[in-house]
């Protein structure tokens, strides 16, 4: 992968298509990496597009430069280093699509930064503008991963079982037999990445502000 250096991060990204063509974002989701868009940045490409998929920090090769940099992993800071590496990479103008966390991401350029975002599209993620919300108990079923997260005993426990923790994830949400061991495997190296964790947590127990035992 490519590497491009911002404020906070050295980040690794992968980029194709024609140089002068109009740039697509492409930014992935939890717990997953930039591999999300393999299939679909050569497609956007022979459409005319320059697609730019970059590891979220905490995520595969992308590292922070300081120690000193809080590991913080909430969307206004993912749609801040999202405009650094524009930034570092001269792009001015660009539409964005976003999967999950690149979703909520992809939703925050468009509102703090309109002159530059001409486009967005985003995917399996509801509108998170007004914080999140609980609509019925249903919904409250689906946020435990969340709620697992903000409390101690959970934070250990992911803490230590990270990438169980992660396949777990993938095998609850989807119909069995959409991945195979070898997908899985390859995502699964960007979780090793030393940050995974404490942006992880950062970003689902600090969302609900509470910390129980």
């Amino acid at each position: 992968m490519k590497r491009v250096r911002t404020k906070h991060l050295d980040v690794a990204l992968s980029g194709s298509g024609p140089k002068d063509g109009p740039v697509a974002l492409l930014l992935h989701g939890w717990p997953d990496d930039a591999t999300t868009w393999s299939r679909i940045a050569p497609r956007l490409n022979a459409a005319g597009f320059r697609t730019v998929a970059p590891m979220l920090r905490g995520s595969g090769g992308t590292r922070f430069r300081s120690p000193r940099t809080a590991r913080t992993g909430n969307t206004g800071i993912l749609a801040v280093d999202a405009m650094e590496l524009m930034d570092a990479l001269g792009v001015e103008r660009f539409v964005v699509a976003g999967h999950d966390w690149g979703s909520n991401v992809a939703e925050m350029l468009a509102v703090g930064w309109p002159r530059r975002v001409t486009r967005i599209a985003m995917l399996a993620s509801q509108s998170r503008l007004g914080g999140l919300r609980i609509t019925g108990f249903e919904q409250a079923h689906r946020y435990w991963y969340h709620w697992l997260q903000s409390t101690r005993r959970g934070t250990e426990f992911v803490t230590r079982h990270p990438t169980d923790f992660a396949r777990y994830m993938w095998d609850n949400w989807s119909p069995a037999g959409w991945f195979d061991e070898a997908t899985f495997e390859a995502v699964a190296k960007s979780f090793r990445n030393p940050d995974w964790v404490p942006v992880m947590l950062h970003s689902y127990g600090g969302g609900w502000r509470f910390q129980v035992p």
